[in-house]
C-alpha cells in the first residue's frame, strides 16, 4: 500500500467509489481481439457515459449526417483512444456533487494537465503517451474530494493561497489534516490504479518519490510536475517569456533535461491543442 485510506477515511469520510463501468471498460478495451459489442454491453449500465458518447458521436465533428441510435455504432465512430477519454472524464466529473465555478476551474486545471502531459511524454519520449494524459488528469482529483467535503473550506484555501497566507498543502493540512496529493493518492489507491499513476499523484508537487521507483516512474512524474504549470501559464499571457520562465523553473523540466527552445514549442502546440480538447470536454 502507498498511502494510508483508513486514516484519510477517518478524517474525510468515505472516499469517491470506484467507477466500475468505467474500469470495465477500459480493462476490454486492454484486449486487442475486443468487440465494439462487448464494450457496448458493458458501458451502457452507466446511463452518463452512454449519453456522453452518443451525444459526442452525433456531434457535426464526428456525425457522417445518418442519426447514430446505438453505443455499439458510436464506439465504432469515435475510435478507442478517444473512447477512453470520453469514458475516464465523465467519471471523474460526475463525482462532482455540484458543478458552479470552482468546479468548472478545477475541470480545466484537469484537462490542461492532460493535454500538457501527453504532448511533453511525446516530445521527452515517454513509451506510454496516453498514461500521461491520464496522470495529468487525475493529478488533482485529491483537490475535487476536498472541495466536496467542504465547499466553504476549500474556498478559504484557495483565497489564503491567492493572498500569501500560506502554500496550499500548509493550508490543506490546517483545514482538512491531508494535502489534496495524499488524499488523490488514496483515491487512485483505493481504485486499484498503477503504482505509477498513484505515486505521481500523491509527488506531483515535491517530486519526493522512493529511491528504489522505477526510472519510467520518476520521468512520468517529472512530465505532470511540468504540466501542472501549463494552466497557471496561461495568466501570464502578458508576456510569452513569464511563462517560459515559470515553467522551465520547474522542478520536472530539470529532470527532464528540457531546455528553453523545448519549452517555447510546449507552449506553442499546448495553447493550439488545450483551446480544441477544453472545448470539448466542456461541452
Amino acid at each position: 500500500m502507498i498511502i494510508d485510506c483508513e486514516t484519510i477515511v477517518e478524517a474525510l469520510g468515505d472516499l469517491p467509489p470506484t467507477p466500475v463501468v468505467a474500469i470495465k471498460a477500459l480493462k476490454i478495451m486492454e484486449d486487442p481481439f475486443a468487440t465494439a459489442r462487448k464494450v457496448a454491453d458493458t458501458i451502457c449500465h452507466d446511463t452518463a457515459i452512454s449519453a456522453r458518447i452518443l451525444r459526442i458521436a452525433n456531434s457535426p465533428v464526428y456525425s457522417t449526417g445518418q442519426k447514430i441510435s446505438t453505443l455499439e455504432h458510436a464506439i465504432v465512430i469515435l475510435g478507442e483512444d478517444l473512447l477512453k477519454k470520453l469514458v475516464l472524464e465523465t467519471s471523474l466529473r460526475g463525482l462532482n456533487k455540484s458543478f458552479g465555478l470552482a468546479e468548472r476551474q478545477l475541470w480545466e486545471d484537469s484537462i490542461s494537465a492532460a493535454v500538457g502531459a501527453r504532448i511533453l511524454a511525446n516530445l521527452a519520449g515517454y513509451p506510454k503517451p496516453e498514461e500521461a494524459f491520464l496522470a495529468g488528469l487525475f493529478r488533482h482529483i485529491g483537490k475535487l474530494v476536498l472541495n466536496n467535503h467542504s465547499k466553504q473550506a476549500f474556498k478559504q484555501i484557495q483565497e489564503g493561497v491567492k493572498t500569501g497566507l500560506g502554500t496550499s498543502e500548509d493550508m490543506e493540512r490546517g483545514f482538512f489534516a491531508f494535502t489534496h496529493a495524499e488524499v488523490g493518492a488514496a483515491v487512485l489507491e483505493k481504485w486499484r490504479f498503477a503504482d505509477a499513476l498513484i505515486l505521481s499523484t500523491l509527488h506531483h508537487h515535491d517530486m519526493a518519490l522512493p529511491e528504489d521507483a522505477p526510472e519510467q516512474t520518476r520521468q512520468l512524474l517529472a512530465i505532470v510536475n511540468l504540466a501542472g504549470g501549463l494552466y497557471n501559464a496561461q495568466g501570464l499571457r502578458v508576456s510569452n517569456s513569464h511563462s517560459e520562465v515559470a515553467l522551465l523553473a520547474r522542478p520536472g523540466a530539470a529532470l527532464l533535461g528540457i531546455t528553453l527552445p523545448e519549452i517555447q514549442e510546449l507552449i506553442q502546440e499546448y495553447e493550439h491543442i488545450y483551446a480544441q480538447e477544453r472545448a470539448f470536454f466542456l461541452s
